[in-house]
Parts: structure tokens; C-alpha cells; sequence
């Protein structure tokens, strides 16, 4: 799953051990965020994804699976490798947090590759469960979100605008592209660790068009969410397994044998046991060893949330050079405004 906890790290990278309870939120400076006009556009835009998939390359095969492994290894690796993502596929019938992770996990089982698509629905969901704020620069404390500061930058763009629509994109100014990242949390309920464990981190993105009416300026926006939904050797999560679940497929066995020394986005990671036993933690190469065992294969995850509406007055009044001074009404929160009910 993508993940970022560096400023310095791309979209994606692995950085050190990302998936723990204690990780820092990755945060995106206010100044960071921007507005990007779209020319040509008479709808709401769609950012690229092939810019974020760059900065998160699959791993190669060879990374999961030592070709020094012998034959009665591997097999007894592929058992274990093969079971684990089995149960991981059911436990989520039974166990609420685990029920988007179990689709997902079937899904790159399934080896087809092809891109899953999250309902808008699910989108506002992940929304509402992930940390999705922009901090200062010196990381003190929340300032805006990034739809705010997204829809605010737009609404000065506008503010003295007549023409037809005009589409826009959310800009990462350090980046140089449209995407932002994100993970879920999971200390605050089952909803939370739901996107946790199904998605971890991931990259989020905006589009809008501009609409001038009279003397308001209509915004329709929506979020976009990308993952790719892969595996990393030194990644890893805490052994998932309910005490009351019948077996463990024989992880806990597994503790002898290790990925080889890899190299990762310019940076040697050493050789990773599948298996923890003093963290009780499971390496992400054993689902990885799926792909050159059994035929798994990683793929895109996609969602575009639902179109939301918000309405800003444009400037009240203007100076003797007719240079309109600002409107006093605070920016509304996302989802604050909508078409049934319209903040004005």
C-alpha cells in the first residue's frame, strides 16, 4: 500500500517500518497546496494517476523469494504464504475491520492485476476516517484542511471572473504534482482501522469547476483517491489472527527463513524475516511471495468521491481602483455546503 512518513520521501517510499500505531500522520504544509487551472475543461477534472505510480514501483520478484530457498522451503514458504492469504480473505466475513482488507486480499490473490474501484460511498468513508490535514511548516498545529485551502485558492482566482467554468486541479507546489499523502488512522474504532489495514497509506487528490453566478461563485469539487496496492519487504503489520481463530497457518514458523538483502528506491534494506517473533509481526514479503509462487499479482486502487457544492459571495465592496476587498464569510468545512443546501 502507498505510504509516505518523509518530506523527503516520495509518494509510496518505505521508510523504515510506516505501518505502526505510533507512525506520524504524513503531513502536507498549507503552503504546499494550490490550485491548478485546467484550460479546456467544462467539467470537473480528473487528476493522472501515472505521475503518483511512478514514485511507487512494484517490487521486483526476486526480492520476495531467496533463490537460495530450497525446494522443500519454498513449498513449505508457498503453504504458509497460500493459507495466510486464504484466511486473511475470510476473516473479514467475521470481523468487521478486516471486511475491505479480505476483498482486497482476494482480489490480488486473483492474479488478474486489473484496478479495484472504490464506491463514492467508500471514498467519503475513507475520508472521514484518515487524516487528511495540512499543518505549518513547523508541524504546530492543524491549519486547514486541503479541500479548504484548495476551494479558498480557487475562490481568489474567481473573485473578479465572468466568463464560462473553469476547471481546476489540487496542486502539491513541493511535488510539482496534483497528489497528496494520506493514511488511515487506527485508534478511534473500527471504521478507522477498516482503511488501515485495507489501504495504509495512500495518495488523495482534488477537482472542482469554478461556476460565476451573479454575485456568488458556485464550487463543485470532489476527491480522488489512488493506492497501489503492493508489497514491501521491512514493512509489516502485528499478526492479525483473533485468539479464537483455529490456526495461524504455520506463520509462527517461519521465523528461520528471510527475504535476501534488496535494494529499494535508491536505498539496501537487509535481509527480512517473514515472520517476528519478538514483534509478533508479519513481513509484507510473505504476501509478496504470493506473486513469484502462485501466481498473485498487485494492482491499482481507485475512487472518486461524490460531487459536493459549496457557494461564496464575491467581494462586497471596492476601492477607488476597483480592487475588491475580500468577503468576510469563513470557508466552509468540505461537505459543508451542498446542492440541496447551499452555503452562501
Amino acid at each position: 500500500m502507498a505510504d509516505s512518513t518523509s518530506k523527503d520521501a516520495p509518494i509510496g517510499s518505505v521508510v523504515e517500518e510506516p505501518r505502526t500505531k505510533n507512525t506520524p500522520v504524513p503531513t502536507n504544509r498549507i503552503s504546499d497546496v494550490a490550485a491548478e487551472h485546467v484550460p479546456g475543461k467544462q467539467d470537473i477534472p480528473v487528476p493522472d494517476t501515472t505521475e503518483v505510480g511512478k514514485q511507487v514501483p512494484d517490487t521486483n520478484n526476486d526480492i520476495y523469494v531467496d533463490k537460495k530457498l530450497s525446494k522443500k522451503e519454498k513449498e513449505r514458504l508457498k503453504k504458509t504464504a497460500t493459507c495466510f492469504t486464504d484466511h486473511v480473505g475470510m476473516i473479514g466475513e467475521v470481523y468487521a475491520p478486516w471486511s475491505v482488507a479480505s476483498e482486497f486480499m482476494r482480489h490480488f490473490k486473483g492474479g488478474t492485476g486489473t484496478t479495484k474501484t472504490i464506491s463514492p460511498d467508500n471514498v467519503q468513508d475513507v475520508e472521514r476516517n484518515t487524516a487528511l490535514s495540512s499543518v505549518d511548516p513547523a508541524g504546530r498545529k492543524p491549519v486547514n484542511t486541503i479541500a479548504e485551502k484548495f476551494i479558498n485558492e480557487i475562490r481568489r482566482d474567481m473573485e473578479h471572473y465572468n466568463g464560462p467554468p473553469r476547471a481546476y486541479l489540487s496542486k502539491n507546489v513541493t511535488r510539482g504534482n496534483h497528489w497528496f499523502a494520506a493514511r488511515a488512522e487506527t485508534d478511534k474504532g473500527d471504521d478507522q482501522k477498516k482503511w488501515y489495514y485495507a489501504l495504509g497509506g495512500f495518495a488523495i487528490s482534488y477537482g472542482a469547476l469554478a461556476t460565476p453566478e451573479k454575485d456568488v461563485i458556485r464550487i463543485d469539487y470532489k476527491l480522488f483517491l489512488w493506492d497501489r496496492y503492493n508489497w514491501k519487504p521491512g514493512q509489516g503489520i502485528t499478526n492479525p489472527y483473533p485468539k479464537w481463530w483455529p490456526t495461524d497457518c504455520g506463520i509462527t514458523k517461519l521465523g528461520d527463513l528471510k527475504t535476501p538483502a534488496f535494494n529499494y528506491n535508491g536505498k539496501t534494506f537487509p535481509p527480512s524475516p517473514y515472520y517476528n517473533a519478538k514483534k509478533n509481526k508479519i513481513d509484507d514479503a510473505l504476501q509478496g511471495a504470493m506473486q513469484p509462487l502462485a501466481g498473485a499479482k498487485p494492482f491499482d486502487v481507485w475512487g472518486e468521491g461524490v460531487t459536493r457544492r459549496v457557494y461564496f459571495k464575491r467581494a462586497l465592496t471596492y476601492g477607488p481602483n476597483g480592487q475588491g476587498q475580500p468577503a468576510t464569510e469563513p470557508i466552509p468545512a468540505p461537505g459543508a455546503g451542498s446542492a440541496e443546501m447551499p452555503w452562501r
